[in-house]
């Protein structure tokens, strides 16, 4: 915001350069996810430059970096209490890009194939225990004729070992990183089924009607899988 009476938003970074140029801004959102923005945004809270702007960020994590202000929960029903983590966040909606609205028009309704071609897989922004590569090995038993998209995170580091275990698929296999939206709304709705993570990607999927098997690889994801499969759309397999 500049002023009381003036609200600009902005969602790509090169926008914000440009307004940055007319003043220091009095609060700056960000989704804690978006790794484009977070290193530009720390460099200048370090120099000084936004110390007297409020930075929120968007996201479902009990801790975040110190220069953040504040994080706020917008579509999770189930977090641990922290003293910079505010629940915004109503069952009756889920806030996604609405790139996801857009497919959700196209789609026009959905029929569900009796025999699944395509698998969608996207377990969160790292490897927690190890998930992505327990995924890889229920997938041995995998008709062939099935193709796998494989979307990895920010945080995944183990990319030799990976090529390593696709290379002893003999499905087709294509393999994703940070990635638009837009993009991971084309994949769900191509696909048939989804292994995913608890986390944004689940209402993401259930807009798109993708039904989808759940894992968890934490406390917190625990909590909301199990809420999450009794709202319908997904099996939670723990």
């Amino acid at each position: 915001t500049y002023g009381s009476k003036s609200t600009k938003w902005v969602t790509e970074l090169d926008c914000l350069f440009r307004w940055l140029g007319k003043g220091v801004p009095n609060c700056i959102i960000l989704d804690i996810l978006d790794f484009s923005s977070l290193p530009f945004m720390f460099k200048r809270k370090r120099k000084g430059i936004f110390e007297d702007t409020y930075i929120v960020a968007i996201g479902n994590y009990l801790r975040v970096p110190s220069w953040i202000d504040v994080c706020i929960n917008p579509y999770s029903t189930s977090r641990f209490d922290s003293k910079r983590t505010l629940k915004k966040v109503s069952r009756k909606y889920s806030i996604i890009s609405d790139d996801f609205l857009r497919y959700r028009q196209m789609l026009n309704g959905r029929a569900i194939r009796t025999s699944g071609k395509r698998v969608f897989v996207l377990a969160g922004g790292g490897n927690t225990q190890g998930l992505i590569f327990k995924i890889l090995e229920a997938f041995r038993n995998l008709p062939v004729r099935c193709s796998i998209d494989i979307i990895i995170g920010g945080f995944f580091t183990d990319k030799e070992r990976l090529k390593t275990r696709l290379a002893q698929l003999n499905h087709k296999v294509r393999l994703w990183q940070n990635i638009s939206p837009r993009i991971v709304a084309k994949l769900m709705t191509q696909a048939d089924l989804g292994i995913l993570s608890y986390g944004r990607s689940l209402d993401e999927a259930r807009s798109l009607g993708l039904p989808c098997i759940v894992l968890s690889s934490s406390r917190l994801n625990h909590l909301g899988s199990v809420r999450a499969e009794r709202q319908g759309g997904i099996v939670y397999l723990g």
